[in-house]
């Protein structure tokens, strides 16, 4: 895809949001809320598999909506218009914009194995201004022509470049605890910025995932002064920051190189009070099913 710069920033946002935590069935309520579509769903996914979620697309599109997505890998129906990013970079976004009015965004894939077996968190947003701000940059994608994206108010941020510098600015500013969920963190500056936290007192806890953990060079980084369990059994596939219990960044990028340099990827930045509770609460379940690796 081509790349064209527009800086986009919204000053204030009035959000009304909605949190799923996966293995619920959250394929019923995203199909439900295309279901209610009634002239647009825009879709950027890594894969979309999840039959309820491929059937409402289908009827949305039978029944006149303009049904698109965005993939990086095909998906096999004759009813919805498809486009497969070809480049070497992975795409790598997960969303779905509703009717410019509903926004869809987080770290799960739309498939059954995403939705079903694997630990994620997804943010629901009903909220237009935002809505048809992502749904411009879908537009432009759909054409070839990517950008960068930001928007912002004073509760949540979003953006899809310049990852690297956003997280590690955010995480150093931890003062007592850092709790990290994530399917895979090798990117060394921000094992560097943990190491550091934890060398101040700030503790730190990371979760991570088994299948990860055992097959990349994560068995081997140094992790004393760092609480650590992996998850076994379903997949953990969240990209999550909890800072100081009281700022959250999640979306779909990994912490690896590939995922804050080359990948098409968004970062959510939330400061919600009640969002970032939730996210607290979703973070000590999931560590209390960890196992010391």
């Amino acid at each position: 895809m081509k790349y064209t710069i527009l800086f986009l920033i919204i000053s204030c946002l009035t959000l009304a949001h909605e949190l799923i935590f996966t293995p619920l069935d959250s394929s019923a309520s995203i199909a439900d809320i295309i279901d209610l579509a009634e002239f647009s769903v825009s879709v950027c996914t890594f894969s979309i598999d999840e039959p309820k979620i491929v059937l409402a697309l289908e009827n949305a599109a039978r029944r006149g909506v303009k049904v698109r997505v965005i993939s990086e890998k095909p998906i096999t129906n004759h009813y919805i218009p498809v486009k497969i990013d070809a480049e070497s970079s992975l795409f790598h976004m997960k969303s779905i914009i509703v009717d410019e009015k509903v926004l869809i965004i987080g770290s799960a894939n739309f498939t059954t194995h995403s939705l079903f077996s694997s630990y994620n968190d997804i943010l629901i947003i009903r909220d237009a201004i935002l809505s048809e701000a992502f749904q411009q940059f879908f537009d432009d994608l759909w054409v070839g022509l990517e950008r960068r994206f930001e928007i912002a108010s004073s509760k949540i941020h979003m953006r899809n470049f310049e990852i690297e510098e956003k997280v590690l600015g955010e995480i150093s500013k931890a003062s007592k605890t850092l709790d990290i969920a994530m399917y895979a963190l090798t990117h060394p500056k921000v094992w560097a910025a943990i190491k550091i936290l934890s060398s101040r007192g700030v503790r730190v806890r990371v979760l991570l995932d088994e299948w990860f953990f055992k097959n990349s060079n994560l068995s081997k980084l140094p992790f004393a002064g760092i609480q650590l369990k992996v998850i076994r059994g379903f997949t953990l596939h969240s990209k999550l920051f909890i800072i100081d219990e009281r700022i959250v960044l999640t979306g779909s990028a990994n912490a690896t190189k590939s995922g804050y340099s080359s990948n098409a990827e968004m970062i959510i930045l939330i400061q919600d009070r009640e969002l970032c509770q939730r996210y607290r609460q979703y973070f000590e379940q999931i560590w209390m099913e960890g196992e010391r690796p």
